[in-house]
């Protein structure tokens, strides 16, 4: 069983866990391929009577066993990932996808996705990129996510998203004739026997692209639809922004540290973190005060691991590696690194 606390229950291996909602759904589809449960619960450490009454979350070691053995079982892969994706409907994304019917148009939508996404499923982030023309919504692996995803996997569950995006996108609009096609980018070449023919004459698909993403026009974002049930998409809201919060310590005090070392010649304050969290600069400061740290001192921490690292390379002068690590002179580096380490970079470089 997986470890839990009191606040989220989850079972099966790993340290995040996937909304179980996508169980059900992978149940289901499998089921309508003659896979039996035996076979799709191999090697997960997945009790049977989980499919049938599931709990709130699954670990994401566990999840992915299941996916594998799913995509592993079906002859198919490529036509059953684009069947997959046609199957979800927007109750299949639980409290997520009662929230997106409260908004007004596709732009609010993208964005409550781009808060919400991880409360669904934790081993992959989505990014929102914009041109003149398209909207795009990018899929990229999770932060925290730290074994590999074999390719076939990958594609099969990063397709099947972004075709039920573009799906639901429609739905929601509700609209017969949108001007434009959607346009889903694919950073594969394209295989040999890809099902042209299941493809809806709304999307247009590309491979060989650098990014996997899901583009759509922009003049569908701002299309104004009436919200349905507004109060209950905004408990539902809610509820998804509370599961954000039960993030588990680690995985708040490994996020906060991954972005910013992400982003540290950009100078980046607690504010701008709290953003990207989605969090008030307060919560984000109680929650570290929680943990007996602050951004400060995670901040520090990891310009000093970075700055070692760039000091090992006898290439990179000192004034390079200060404004690297965004400092504002060398002089205010060599102070900040020998209080942190007790030696000046030049001692620490010639220590090493």
């Amino acid at each position: 069983m997986g470890s839990t606390d009191s606040r989220t229950v989850f079972i099966g291996k790993g340290e995040m866990s996937l909304s179980s909602d996508y169980l059900i759904s992978i149940r289901d589809f499998a089921l309508s391929k003659g896979i039996n449960t035996t076979t799709l619960l191999a090697g997960s450490d997945i009790p049977l009577d989980a499919l049938l009454d599931p709990p709130p979350r699954i670990g994401e070691v566990s999840m992915y066993q299941v996916g594998k053995n799913l995509v592993n079982a079906l002859e198919n892969p490529l036509v059953a990932s684009i069947e997959f994706g046609h199957s979800m409907s927007l109750s299949t994304h639980g409290f997520l996808g009662v929230a997106v019917q409260g908004t007004h148009n596709l732009q609010e939508a993208g964005q409550l996705l781009l808060e919400l996404f991880k409360t669904r499923n934790g081993l992959r982030e989505i990014t929102i990129n914009e041109d003149k023309f398209f909207y795009c919504l990018r899929l990229t692996p999770s932060l925290f996510f730290d074994f590999e995803i074999e390719e076939q996997i990958r594609l099969f569950f990063d397709l099947s998203i972004l075709v039920n995006i573009e799906i639901l996108a429609r739905q929601f609009l509700g609209t017969p004739n949108l001007s434009g096609k959607a346009i889903l980018n694919i950073n594969v070449p394209e295989p040999e026997n890809f099902p042209h023919s299941l493809l809806e004459d709304s999307i247009e698909f590309h491979f060989d692209t650098s990014h996997f993403e899901l583009c759509l026009p922009k003049i569908w974002m701002t299309v104004s639809v009436d919200p349905i049930n507004p109060e209950l998409a905004t408990a539902a809201t809610n509820k998804c922004r509370d599961e954000l919060l039960e993030l588990t310590p680690k995985d708040l005090l490994e996020e906060v540290r991954q972005r910013i070392r992400n982003t540290l010649h950009d100078k980046p304050t607690i504010k701008d973190i709290a953003q990207q969290l989605f969090m008030s600069t307060s919560t984000l400061q109680r929650r570290l005060r929680e943990e007996k740290t602050t951004f400060k001192a995670l901040k520090d921490n990891e310009r000093l691991v970075l700055a070692k690292n760039l000091l090992t390379d006898k290439n990179s002068s000192i004034d390079i590696i200060s404004e690297q690590l965004g400092f504002s002179d060398t002089s205010n580096f060599t102070k900040s690194f020998k209080s942190w380490s007790g030696l000046t970079p030049n001692n620490y470089r010639k220590s090493q």
